[in-house]
């Protein structure tokens, strides 16, 4: 799709390093995280699905941690299906499965009711069974492939996990200081400054663009 941001334009970034002083970091990640979901761009889903979990442990309380969940539910869900889609190797989708369904939520479990965690283990547990039960079986793979899948896994669901994550990412853009990088980025058709350029750039599938956010001296852009 136009403006698909590539692997290489993912800034080398430690995730679990990341605080609450490293702003313009954050700023351009969000960016990112929002125009790769845009882009349906399921190469980059496990990177978008980092970020969350980064701002989610800096703002917990950003948002009910079940909206969280069920970001990064849709997240996984939709890479299965993809990998399952190109044909990806059984052992690679089966182990991916695992690693993405665990039976036990702990990150949430203080954070969610007893009815939310038992419905998202459900879900879990629900997809989990679906999606082995379809790398495994090429028949009803195929069947599934051509009767349900675009249903119940196809854009209309791509388009409410993408309501849902730009919902949280303005939720996160205000809670920043300043004004909000994202809404920026949605309305504006030219850039009028320095800044909105680099802004407008991060959308683009010019990696370089990202490099220079990431590494010019932010002291530089803000004055």
């Amino acid at each position: 799709m136009d403006g698909q941001v590539q692997v290489s334009s993912w800034p080398d970034v430690d995730f679990q390093t990341l605080s609450l002083d490293d702003l313009w970091q954050l700023h351009v990640l969000s960016a990112q995280a929002f125009s790769i979901m845009r882009n349906r761009d399921m190469k980059n889903f496990e990177q978008v699905m980092k970020f969350l979990d980064t701002t989610h442990r800096l703002l917990p309380r950003l948002v009910p941690a079940i909206k969280h969940m069920k970001i990064q539910f849709g997240l996984k869900t939709m890479i299965i299906m993809w990998m399952l889609k190109e044909g990806r190797g059984m052992v690679h989708i089966v182990s991916k499965i695992v690693q993405f369904f665990p039976n036990k939520l702990p990150q949430y479990e203080d954070q969610c009711s007893q009815r939310e965690m038992f419905l998202m283990r459900k879900n879990h547990a629900d997809f989990q069974s679906l999606a082995q039960t379809l790398a495994i079986n090429k028949e009803k793979l195929e069947d599934y492939i051509k009767n349900e899948m675009e249903e119940q896994y196809g854009e209309r669901y791509a388009q409410k996990v993408e309501d849902r994550l730009v919902d949280y990412l303005h939720e996160l853009e205000k809670g920043f200081p300043g004004d909000s990088y994202i809404e920026k980025i949605m309305k504006k058709q030219s850039a009028e400054t320095e800044e909105d350029k680099f802004l407008l750039e991060v959308l683009s599938p010019d990696s370089s663009a990202v490099r220079k956010l990431l590494h010019c001296g932010k002291m530089q852009l803000m004055n």
